[in-house]
């Protein structure tokens, strides 16, 4: 059976999610391609029980097809030079890296955009960050990264361009002092406090 779509989205990670959205919710007929399967959560859950080594990633399948990295190996699926290694995953599979939400998430930088012409390497992109950015502020704001839960201090990129929440630690340390009540949380609640903020499912003291 043939398909079509006014946009096809490559990924079902969670910006290809919240692209589709979107898209879908202003009437137009949104693709998603998804090189990776789908996952059973019953399933994921009884092999991250069986797995010796508990990775984030540890419950999910990594298909010959559809192959991703693994953070106990560097080089298992990355091609890296240098004695630095890059660390970070991803999943591919439908929903993505939403499976094992770390709380990355790394915003482009201007610099990202002209490689070639700031260090020699890599091409330029043709287009630059305000193409990208100054539109995507306008039309926006925060939706993106408040669906996400990202979070930034007063100062920094961020702040610049004034789109991201308030730190979520200051949040919960504002919400205990308002309540007469505040209790101290470990780094690994914080990202747990994110989902309740905002889904209305209130998750602070």
């Amino acid at each position: 059976m043939p398909w079509s779509a006014d946009v096809v989205v490559v990924g079902s990670g969670v910006a290809g999610s919240l692209v589709a959205a979107r898209l879908a919710g202003a009437g137009l007929k949104v693709l998603i391609l998804e090189a990776g399967p789908r996952v059973d959560r019953a399933a994921a859950l009884q092999q991250y029980r069986g797995a010796l080594i508990k990775i984030p990633e540890a419950p999910y399948p990594d298909t010959p097809f559809a192959p991703r990295p693994k953070s106990d190996d560097p080089d298992h699926y990355y091609v890296q030079d240098g004695s630095v290694k890059f660390g970070s995953t991803y999943l591919r599979q439908v929903g993505g890296t939403t499976w094992h939400w770390l709380g990355t998430t790394l915003r482009f930088v201007p610099d990202d955009f002209r490689l070639h012409s700031r260090f020699g390497v890599g091409v330029d992109w043709p287009l630059s960050y305000d193409d990208l950015f100054l539109p995507f502020r306008a039309a926006m704001k925060p939706r993106a990264e408040w669906r996400i839960g990202a979070e930034a201090e007063k100062f920094g990129v961020y702040e610049q361009g004034g789109v991201a929440p308030e730190s979520m630690a200051m949040w919960c340390v504002s919400r205990g002092k308002a309540n007469g009540e505040l209790r101290i949380y470990d780094t690994e609640r914080v990202y747990d406090l994110a989902a309740g903020r905002f889904t209305g499912r209130f998750v602070c003291p």
